[in-house]
């Protein structure tokens, strides 16, 4: 479930930036601020924007589990998105945002790992290796989870053995 909430994050903060990216390429503001399915329904950015963050509240409290979960914006110095963008990104999606220098790789890549390996209590410590120096922005979404199962798993059927992640087993669980 955390996994998805995930995705539909991620997926609503692209969408915000596509649909503010494109604010005042059009006279009306109602037509700016409106996405609609060429029929009678059309919902506003703000609606979409209130019901996330509400979503977001409704999923960030746990009282028997350990969860951690978020989304982040990396932006160059030298770039400047629209104030609005990064607002609503914070206040509907609990976002946070960074400047980096995205032409110093190493520098910008250890600042997004450690942020990273920060939030996951050190599970993720490497979620960036190689940039390219000519990214504007980085949005990453983390997701760190411990609680217990419903059903638990039968230790009789439990062992260890190698995870695979690639050709050749590189963890032992």
């Amino acid at each position: 479930m955390r996994a998805a909430v995930g995705l539909w994050v991620l997926s609503a903060v692209i969408c915000v930036g596509r649909g503010h990216h494109h604010l005042g390429h059009s006279i009306d503001k109602t037509v700016q601020d409106t996405v609609a399915d060429g029929s009678a329904n059309s919902v506003s950015l703000t609606d979409v924007d209130k019901a996330f963050q509400m979503f977001l509240q409704r999923a960030n409290d746990t009282s028997q589990e350990e969860a951690n979960e978020g989304t982040a914006v990396f932006v160059d110095n030298n770039f400047k998105p629209k104030p609005d963008f990064l607002q609503t990104l914070k206040q509907s999606y609990f976002a946070d945002g960074f400047n980096v220098d995205f032409a110093k790789t190493k520098e910008s890549a250890d600042t997004i790992n450690k942020y990273v390996q920060e939030k996951t209590n050190g599970k993720i410590d490497k979620l960036v290796e190689l940039l390219d120096p000519n990214i504007v922005m980085c949005l990453i979404s983390y997701i760190y989870y411990k609680g217990k199962w419903a059903t638990q798993f039968d230790p009789r059927l439990t062992k260890q053995g190698d995870f695979n992640v690639d050709e050749t087993p590189r963890f032992q669980l």
